[in-house]
Formats: C-alpha cells, structure tokens, sequence
C-alpha cells in the first residue's frame, strides 16, 4: 500500500538523509520563514510527508545552486500557491 503524499511519516533524522539539508538549517527555515511547515507527533516531534521532503530538497537547491536569498524563495512559493 502506497503512502499518501500529505501524510506526514518521515522523522527529521530521515528528512535528512533523503536531502542532505542539516536539520539546523530546516528548522530555522520553518522558525523564521515558515518555508516549511512540518506535523507533530504527540511528544512535538516533527514529521514530514512526502511533499515536505521535495519541498525542503527544492529550497535547498533553491539556496544553495541558484543563490537566491529565502526571503525571495518564501516570495517565489507564496506565488506558486496562490
């Protein structure tokens, strides 16, 4: 049985593995930015679903091969939503 996309399984250690993206750097991401936007479990743990990973491997991407700043990314993802 396949997993929805939205349902949010993934703990930060494997987020982490799957987009090498330091977990200090997607914390402040959501923190400061709320680029992200993670669920919690009932110990407020966060969990990614599948949407949050590629979300997080495309900002990383985003920073680090294209160097645009996160205020102009949080810009560019508020307009693709919209």
């Amino acid at each position: 049985m396949r997993m929805p996309s939205h349902v949010p399984i993934y703990p930060m250690r494997t987020v982490v593995k799957l987009t090498s993206i330091e977990p200090h750097r997607i914390r402040f991401w959501e923190a400061r930015y709320g680029l992200v936007r993670p669920a919690r479990d009932d110990s407020g743990r966060r969990l990614f679903s599948k949407q949050d990973v590629d979300r997080i491997r495309t900002i990383g991407e985003m920073v680090d091969d294209h160097g645009l700043s996160l205020l102009a990314i949080r810009r560019l993802l508020c307009e693709t939503i919209a």
